[in-house]
């Protein structure tokens, strides 16, 4: 395997491994917390977690050229359904990679956006773009954990390579 495909394949356990550090945050909070509403991003951290796991499944259908996921977070009531879809949708996303080697990565995808506009980028890309944004929106949620008073984590990619 080249090194190109390793650090893809890296990214995305880093991805997950992130997730999951900070679901252990998320599943802390109260009930009042997780659904309250705030005036930050996507409005709750219950509708943040949602809209993350939903952008990776969109990316990942795009990838796949199956139809897009139309749901949002009154899909999910409770944290165990969303960890149920969670874990699912992670296998899924975990399945197309695992057999990708550097050509495959350098093959594009065509897709329209939310608003039909036709876009093309290759496999790297969309998962470089899946890796960001939930490091974004990781970063988003551990922010408003904190307004709450709630414990976080770190993040950081380092701190991934560098666990014991």
């Amino acid at each position: 395997m080249s090194l190109l495909t390793q650090m893809i394949k890296q990214h995305i356990d880093y991805n997950y491994w992130a997730h999951r550090r900070a679901w252990a945050c998320v599943v802390a909070l109260s009930d009042d917390q997780f659904t309250q509403p705030l005036t930050y991003s996507q409005g709750s951290i219950h509708n943040q977690i949602v809209h993350t796991m939903w952008a990776e499944e969109v990316w990942l259908t795009r990838m796949l050229d199956q139809p897009q996921p139309t749901y949002t977070a009154a899909d999910f009531p409770t944290r165990d359904s969303i960890r149920t879809y969670w874990d699912d949708l992670e296998a899924r996303f975990r399945t197309a990679i695992e057999p990708l080697d550097d050509a495959e990565l350098e093959r594009p995808v065509r897709y329209y956006n939310s608003k039909g506009t036709a876009f093309e980028q290759m496999i790297i890309e969309i998962v470089l773009h899946v890796v960001n944004h939930g490091m974004d929106h990781r970063a988003q949620t551990l922010a408003m954990m904190h307004t709450l008073g709630a414990e976080t984590i770190d993040q950081d990619v380092i701190a991934f390579l560098r666990r014991a």
